[in-house]
């Protein structure tokens, strides 16, 4: 991965609802939408399958958009993918521009076995031997897992 590039969120996140009578679900779907009809959205997942997902109110869709490092600074809200270094630093994947309005946290993530996803304020951005470096602040609330 080109350390200059960074993506948004590559899936789409759509929230279900179940009858009154049972709990609501989370469900997170990645992949590609191919039509949107009013409340009804078709998505191809990354899996191949063709879905259909009727959509709530409370529905949120994300959808991918490339950015650089240079465009994140100190104090922006993000999610950064990580996978372990063998040294046991996480070297990140994805960086993804984030609302604040999803969970502050630290957890496993669905990207590729083995993948955590941290939501958090940027701290700093510098150069490094490595490349770039971003320190995320999770808050003093402690590490609990994303959304």
């Amino acid at each position: 991965m080109n350390p200059c590039f960074v993506m948004l969120l590559a899936g789409i996140l759509a929230f279900a609802t179940t009858p009154a009578d049972a709990q609501q679900k989370t469900q997170r779907i990645r992949g590609t939408i191919t039509a949107f009809d009013g409340t009804m959205l078709s998505v191809k997942s990354r899996d191949g399958r063709d879905l259909v997902i009727e959509l709530t109110e409370k529905a949120s869709v994300v959808v991918a958009k490339a950015i650089t490092l240079a465009d994140l600074k100190q104090g922006d809200y993000v999610g950064s993918t990580t996978m372990k270094r063998a040294d046991g630093a996480l070297v990140a994947v994805e960086v993804h521009t984030i609302p604040r309005t999803v969970r502050e946290g630290h957890g496993p993530w669905d990207l590729q076995p083995g993948s955590m996803m941290t939501n958090a304020d940027i701290a700093s951005v510098v150069q490094s031997a490595d490349g770039q470096e971003l320190t995320l602040v999770v808050s003093k609330d402690g590490v609990k897992p994303p959304q």
